[in-house]
Order: C-alpha cells, then sequence, then structure tokens
C-alpha cells in the first residue's frame, strides 16, 4: 500500500523541484520532468485545500458557530 502524502511533505517536494529549475546546469528534459512533477503536486495542494475548505464549510454549519472577521 503506497504512503499517502500530506500537503506539507508536497509542498517541500515543490521547492526542491523550484531549486531543481533555478539551477543552471539542470538540462532541458530534467527542467520538462521537474515542471511536469511540480504542476501536479500543485494541482493535488489546490485539490487538498479545496476539500479541507468545504470540510471546514460543514463543520461551520452543524455547529452553528462562525469566527469573527479578524480585519
Amino acid at each position: 500500500m503506497a504512503k499517502k502524502v500530506n500537503i506539507e511533505e508536497k509542498m517541500k517536494r515543490i521547492d526542491e523541484l523550484i531549486e531543481t529549475l533555478e539551477e543552471e546546469d539542470t538540462t532541458l528534459e530534467a527542467s520538462m520532468k521537474a515542471y511536469k512533477e511540480g504542476v501536479a503536486l500543485l494541482k493535488d495542494c489546490g485539490d487538498m485545500l479545496e476539500k479541507m475548505e468545504q470540510e471546514i464549510v460543514v463543520l461551520t454549519k452543524e455547529t452553528g458557530y462562525e469566527a469573527e472577521d479578524s480585519e
């Protein structure tokens, strides 16, 4: 069974990929591979955040509690 990767681990990997892309000696092929992986990870992170936001909305409705605006 594959280990489920959390959002923090995915963000760390994205940072590593950015460093790879910023290196001057990275080949075009390696850059493209890193870019594709990064795009996929960003989509995964966005999906995870959207799901969490939906869960928060449901919990807020269920409890009737809404935090006050901090602005």
